[in-house]
């Protein structure tokens, strides 16, 4: 088993201002560049903030949306819409103190009762991750600026997830609205250009000239072109034509360096071979510890992984990466090939 190295040639996944590499972008006079193009292998497939994706449709939800909590590019949580953040005891109660000087671009303002909505909607939503929301009983605005969020039982990972879409906040007054999945109504750095926006092609974004936070807006636009074949993606970033975009494959990478492009690993998917079967009911042999540790001898994951993934990546066997805290180092060393 083995985690794989995806690459992309600008890293523009948590922060939509970083720049990009070699690509031809818009400028003014003095040279500084006003649009930011980021080439994306998925459309939008909604822009509803309680049913919006995350992973492969970050952008599109990032662009548009401020999160309660935000990470950096380490992991690292840190405040965003929410300011401070406290447990109880019990790790079954987390109070947020948010900001008073946010408003979303239809004018109506941020507070506690919005994020307590948003919440509610996105744990009850459609979203394929409303299971990060699982473990929300409930929640409530303590004050304009507190938010209490109640949860079933202590949820380690319920602070990264309101880095992501189930942080997302949308305003409570677009709930109703007919175009709500097209037409985004948040208090995020940029708003969707309906007009020139050509939904499942390319979405072109303007920078929120009222955003709370603008010393973090880089680029007066944003455009963010699907391209969902390799070839295609590949052609755009030879062409010049984009100043970030997300690789899905890691055979072109000379070409993408020669092109002028700057590659930029991260480790993204998780392949393995996980036994289930432990007590033999599918088949006997399994119920035997020996046979299952056979195979795990048996697979030359470091072959595997230079004929499959160009020898990028890392054999391991744990599902958890060394960022994690869940990671065990001793672990890895347990299975070297010994045919």
């Amino acid at each position: 088993m083995f985690r794989w190295k995806s690459l992309t040639a600008a890293a523009a996944v948590l922060a939509l201002g970083l720049t990009g590499c070699s690509a031809t972008s818009t400028t003014t006079t003095s040279g500084a560049p006003t649009t930011l193009t980021l080439g994306v292998i998925v459309p939008a497939t909604t822009f509803s903030a309680a049913d919006i994706a995350f992973a492969n449709e970050a952008p599109y939800g990032q662009a548009v949306y401020d999160t309660l909590l935000k990470a950096d590019p380490t992991g690292e949580v840190g405040p965003d819409l929410a300011t401070k953040w406290e447990y109880n005891d019990t790790k079954t109660v987390l109070t947020l103190t948010l900001r008073d000087d946010v408003t979303f671009t239809d004018g109506t303002k941020f507070n506690a009762d919005a994020a307590a909505q948003n919440l509610i909607r996105f744990r009850d939503g459609a979203s394929p991750n409303k299971s990060f929301l699982a473990s929300l009983a409930d929640a409530k605005a303590v004050d304009d600026t507190h938010v209490a969020l109640t949860l079933t039982q202590a949820d380690p990972a319920l602070l990264h997830y309101l880095t992501q879409n189930a942080g997302m906040q949308e305003s409570p007054k677009a709930f109703g609205n007919a175009d709500l999945k097209t037409n985004p109504v948040g208090s995020g750095p940029y708003i969707l250009d309906t007009t020139k926006t050509v939904v499942g092609t390319n979405y072109e974004f303007t920078k929120n000239p009222k955003y709370w936070d603008p010393s973090s807006v880089h680029y007066d636009n944003l455009s963010i072109k699907v391209l969902a074949d390799v070839t295609a993606m590949l052609n755009a970033v030879k062409g010049g034509q984009l100043n970030g975009a997300k690789l899905t494959v890691n055979t072109n990478n000379a070409e993408v360096e020669a092109a002028g492009y700057t590659l930029n690993p991260f480790e993204l998917d998780w392949t393995g071979l996980i036994l289930l079967d432990r007590d033999g009911s599918m088949n006997p042999a399994f119920k035997d510890v020996r046979v299952r540790q056979a195979l795990n001898y048996a697979i030359d994951t470091k072959a595997m992984l230079t004929a499959v993934g160009e020898g990028l990546g890392t054999p391991t066997t744990q599902i958890f990466p060394k960022s994690s805290v869940a990671y065990d180092a001793s672990l890895d060393s347990r299975y070297a090939f010994d045919p």
